[in-house]
């Protein structure tokens, strides 16, 4: 791997987490290994990690490009293969990657841009609307694609959900590229399996590709920069089928554990049939046996349940083809984990809560907690009296009308016994919607202006604190990835300023809440142990508890 020169700021911002030399080479050994492609394109090129091993793969004086947006990185990577032809520029926009009839493989690692930071019209990466419109742009100028096919591609840019990391359309632009038989080789997060931000991936994977292999990180051991797992998926362009057809598929995964790991290899420690490393992987992909082994396991799911959401969520989503929704079944689907657990006898119909009218959700993410929760010290008539976190400590105590707190439960240790009261709950989070600080009547948008008053001394002052404020990493409250969004502009101004944040929705005031069931306060050390032994077992426990003003029994 190439050591990266870039500060973490523009790492972060451009996506940057290139794939180093073994992930390469585990990326390239995934490949359908009896195959030599006769042209080849990584579309997010970076420092040409990816593409370095793939271009053994490929037929001598065939067409080999890269694409890097970052001109210095571009420069780098240039210089490394100078078999190939790298250019410098977008590749949502750039028509030199379209050719006649497609590729035959496309290999990549899309950058991970969070949504919140595709948004400045003027920057480097271009903003989520921008991205979209240039995907859309690109698919419509493809001469290799059908019309169907067209069509098909060009209702998933125009629907995937506004939520979605870079990765989503960087996947459709990938895909779409590719000629019939062309192979799709891409890194990404572990997300895609089962965020629903991502099911048009999922969606048209089956409708479009065969011989799917997924092989995952299990051990968060391949990236040191990054805190997602990842995932590396190899699949064949096919004829587009039904959603249902493609249902009917299979998907091969293999998840690879941290002992693997070598010196030189994420799988040197590996062994199948008397095989070790990667030819251990090209022989286990040969055969597509249920087998697991010193450090891995592999097998064979069937798409409903490797997918087990998909098909709940496709009948109702917007990208679905209209013919499809009514096909698809509403019965739902054990998930694969599941399903090894209690085997293949036959089991009823299960039903999600979904199905039964009930929605979850993980509450309210504010993005930056230390700001907008606060301490409820006391109640007066209009007023409560609250205290900030510990970074504001000029501001011990102050006063806040009513209207701009909703009481919520923040963590655990908010909860005592199984029942909340809400008068009871001590703890509140900001919610300013219509009132601004006077210093920003001067920014603030004409439509706007007639709706708003001014907030009172103790808010601006606990704003402005806010503003001043630096944490450990050297950053302030607004520049935030997920609070910096907050801030939103017509012709004439700010709409909306950081420290507001968005309407909360039903999700973030629901009719039931349910915490997570350990607490390191429930009961000190024996709790505390408890929370390891859990750990140790894999549980998933969440970042984020729920928050809601008025709470049932749990």
């Amino acid at each position: 791997m190439m050591k990266q020169s870039h500060n973490t700021s523009h790492q972060k911002r451009y996506g940057q987490y290139f794939s180093g030399n073994k992930v390469a080479e585990l990326l390239s050994a995934l490949l359908p290994s009896s195959r030599l492609y006769s042209s080849a394109i990584d579309p997010m090129v970076g420092v040409g990690d990816l593409l370095l091993p793939a271009i053994q793969k490929v037929q001598p004086n065939s067409n080999v490009v890269g694409v890097e947006i970052d001109a210095p990185i571009a420069e780098q990577c240039a210089q490394r293969l100078s078999s190939a032809r790298i250019i410098k520029g977008d590749s949502f926009c750039s028509k030199q990657i379209i050719i006649p009839g497609g590729w035959d493989l496309v290999i990549t690692n899309p950058p991970y841009v969070r949504y919140q930071l595709q948004k400045d019209e003027h920057s480097v990466i271009p903003s989520s609307a921008k991205i979209r419109h240039n995907l859309c742009k690109q698919i419509s100028t493809m001469q290799h694609l059908s019309a169907p096919d067209k069509a098909f591609f060009l209702k998933l840019a125009q629907n995937y959900s506004g939520l979605s990391d870079m990765a989503v359309p960087s996947w459709l632009l990938c895909a779409s590229l590719l000629s019939n038989k062309g192979v799709l080789a891409i890194v990404v997060p572990e997300a895609w399996l089962n965020r629903e931000y991502a099911a048009p991936i999922r969606y048209m994977l089956l409708k479009c590709f065969d011989n799917i292999v997924v092989a995952r990180d299990v051990g968060t051991c391949w990236f040191e920069n990054a805190l997602v797992r990842t995932c590396l998926v190899v699949a064949e362009r096919s004829n587009t089928v039904t959603f249902n057809e493609g249902l009917k598929k299979n998907i091969y995964q293999i998840d690879l554990g941290a002992n693997l790991v070598g010196a030189t290899s994420l799988i040197e420690n590996m062994y199948f049939e008397g095989h070790c490393n990667y030819a251990a992987i090209v022989e286990l992909l040969l055969w597509k046996m249920n087998v697991s082994g010193n450090g891995y396991t592999a097998h064979s799911y069937d798409a409903t349940s490797a997918f087990s959401d998909l098909i709940s969520i496709a009948k109702y989503a917007k990208w679905t083809a209209q013919e499809e929704r009514s096909a698809v079944t509403s019965n739902s689907v054990l998930p694969a984990e599941l399903t090894k657990i209690i085997g293949s006898r036959n089991h009823p119909d299960y039903v999600s809560l979904s199905d039964l009218g009930i929605t979850c959700g993980q509450g309210l993410r504010t993005g930056a907690n230390d700001f907008f929760y606060m301490e409820i010290v006391s109640e007066e008539s209009q007023f409560y009296i609250v205290r900030g976190k510990s970074w504001c400590k000029q501001l011990q105590s102050f006063s806040v009308k009513k209207n701009n707190i909703i009481k919520v439960v923040q963590n655990r240790s908010n909860v005592d016994g199984l029942v909340v009261v809400p008068a009871e709950l001590g703890f509140g989070v900001l919610r300013i919607s219509n009132e601004i600080r006077a210093t920003d009547r001067a920014s603030c948008s004409r439509k706007k202006f007639s709706e708003i008053r001014v907030l009172s001394d103790a808010l601006t002052g606990y704003i402005g604190a806010g503003e001043t404020y630096v944490d450990s990493r050297g950053r302030h409250f607004k520049e935030y990835s997920a609070v910096s969004p907050n801030e939103k502009k017509d012709d004439s101004g700010f709409t909306s300023y950081w420290y507001m944040l968005p309407s909360f929705t039903k999700r973030h005031l629901p009719d039931l809440c349910v915490t997570r069931i350990n607490s390191m306060l429930m009961y000190g050390k024996e709790a505390s142990n408890r929370k390891q032994e859990i750990d140790r077992q894999h549980y998933t426990i969440p970042n984020q508890r729920p928050k809601d003003k008025h709470c049932g029994k749990i």
